[in-house]
């Protein structure tokens, strides 16, 4: 069965922010492949939301970016899904004004869109 691995990206109103457990505890210790994974694209989005709302001038209380990755049954394994989950605390926005936040923020985070658009990848080793 595909296991699924969890992280949540916490932003303050300021922009600051940290990693942490699904439960919200702060992230403590080594992340493993996948979690490094997520880090990245929940780092992106939640960097991009930011930026996103500022300039939409939304005022909000923070950001808390929930994300699930699902890894498929196969060997050698890989991610097959990622799921991102956005909760913008205490914004003063209607409906179309996040959803139009969410389309942003996916249409312009680096990292998503470099996922979505399927790169080559090469990989050497030399020694020194």
């Amino acid at each position: 069965m595909a296991e699924g691995l969890e992280l949540r990206g916490v932003w303050a109103r300021s922009g600051g922010y940290h990693f942490a457990y699904p439960d919200g505890r702060p992230w403590v210790g080594d992340m493993g492949p996948v979690q490094h994974l997520l880090a990245a694209v929940v780092g992106c989005a939640g960097i991009t939301m930011q930026a996103i709302l500022s300039r939409m001038k939304i005022d909000h209380q923070g950001i808390t970016i929930d994300a699930v990755a699902t890894k498929a049954d196969s060997t050698p394994t890989y991610v097959k899904s990622i799921s991102l989950q956005a909760t913008v605390h205490g914004a003063a926005a209607d409906a179309a004004q996040l959803a139009r936040v969410s389309d942003l923020t996916e249409k312009y985070c680096l990292v998503a869109q470099t996922l979505r658009h399927d790169p080559d990848l090469t990989l050497s080793t030399i020694t020194s």
